[in-house]
Order: structure tokens, then C-alpha cells, then sequence
């Protein structure tokens, strides 16, 4: 009960307001509360038996993706990383997380273990954050673009559940322009990250 009313309470609210198109079809529904959806899925993160890891995940989710707090989005990509390490949604997440915090030690201890995964998103995952350090904190421009780029074709292999990944590269991308001072170029890529995303910790990143 906890679970279903605070993804509904949340996301009836939070939603519409990330995407006005669907401000009509609220009204057919009854009012949610951001605040109370937070609590009862709180409450399931630390008390519930069979829902508690989709919990925590909707949690890191929602932290991360709509209240654009990387560092409360942590708290539970830690707690799911560390229950579930070959996990590749996980792993992938909670790397990501780490380098949006500045946690750029923390991610390199992490991001070795996400290149031993299997799997192609895994892979993806691995390169991307490869990327943002090389980009952020190894200080390799170069290796960094090559690797933005490395991930936007192999998106194309799960297109379904790319988007994110894709954008953050898109934006890696148009930094890298605009480094360099070719701002027709740095512009062209953050609008193709606009158009697949709405994540402002990703599109804010400029």
C-alpha cells in the first residue's frame, strides 16, 4: 500500500510538472502530494519485506532525476550497489551518481568493477563513466570525446532504455565544443540531449 500510493502521491504531481503536455489529463485524477509520496516511499525503503529494493530504487530515482539531488540520490544507489554489486543498472547508477556528487575517488574504485560486468549496458555504462572521469577529473579531453562517442553507438543496441545514457554523453560532447570554442557545435549537441532528456543534474551540466 506504502509503495503504490507514494509512486502515485509523487509522480501525479511531479510529472505534470516536468511535462506540461500531460497537465490536462491530471485533472481526471485525484491530487497527489509530493511531500507524503516521499514519506510513504521512505517508509518502504526502511520497513518493507518484499518491496524494499524497488523502493530505494524509485527513491535514487526520483532524488536524482526530479528533486536534482545527487547526493540524497546516493544514500540509496549505495545501499543497492552494496546489496546487489553485479547488478549492472545499479553499478551503473551509483558510478554515475558518484561523479555528479564530485565523488571522483569513490568512482574510480567503482567504475573497475563495472567494466568486469557482462552485458552490452553494462559495457555502455562502463564507458560512459570512463568518460566523465576522463572528462572531470583525469584531465584527458581527448579520451574523454572518444569514449562520449563510443557511447552513443553502442545506445543504439538498447534503444529503449538509452536515453539517459545518451544524453549525458550528448552533453560530454558539447563541452568538449565548447572547449574547444566552436560554439555552433557545443550548442548542436545540447539541444540533441534536450530532445532525448529532461534531467536537469544532466542538461544543467554545461
Amino acid at each position: 500500500f506504502y509503495f503504490t500510493s507514494g509512486l502515485y502521491n509523487y509522480y501525479i504531481e511531479a510529472y505534470p510538472e516536468r511535462h506540461p503536455a500531460y497537465k490536462p489529463i491530471k485533472a481526471l485524477f485525484h491530487e497527489g502530494s509530493l511531500e507524503k509520496g516521499l514519506e510513504q516511499l521512505q517508509y518502504c525503503a526502511g520497513n518493507a519485506v518484499y518491496v524494499r529494493n524497488e523502493a530505494r530504487y524509485f527513491l535514487m530515482h526520483i532524488y536524482l532525476n526530479y528533486e536534482n539531488d545527487p547526493l540524497k540520490a546516493s544514500e540509496y544507489a549505495k545501499g543497492l550497489y552494496t546489496e546487489f554489486p553485479r547488478n549492472p543498472l545499479y553499478a551503473g547508477k551509483y558510478t554515475e551518481i558518484l561523479i555528479y556528487s564530485g565523488k571522483f575517488q569513490a568512482a574510480e574504485e567503482v567504475v573497475g568493477k563495472l567494466g568486469e560486468l557482462p552485458g552490452i549496458y553494462a559495457q555502455t555504462e562502463f564507458n560512459l563513466c570512463n568518460a566523465l572521469l576522463d572528462e572531470k577529473f583525469r584531465n584527458k579531453p581527448a579520451s574523454a570525446f572518444n569514449e562520449y562517442n563510443r557511447v552513443v553507438q553502442m545506445s543504439h543496441s538498447f534503444e529503449d532504455a538509452s536515453s539517459p545514457l545518451k544524453s549525458i554523453a550528448f552533453m560530454g560532447l558539447g563541452r568538449y565544443y565548447a572547449a574547444k570554442g566552436d560554439r555552433q557545435a557545443a550548442q548542436r549537441y545540447f539541444r540533441m540531449a534536450e530532445d532525448i532528456c529532461s534531467y536537469e543534474y544532466i542538461l544543467n551540466d554545461r
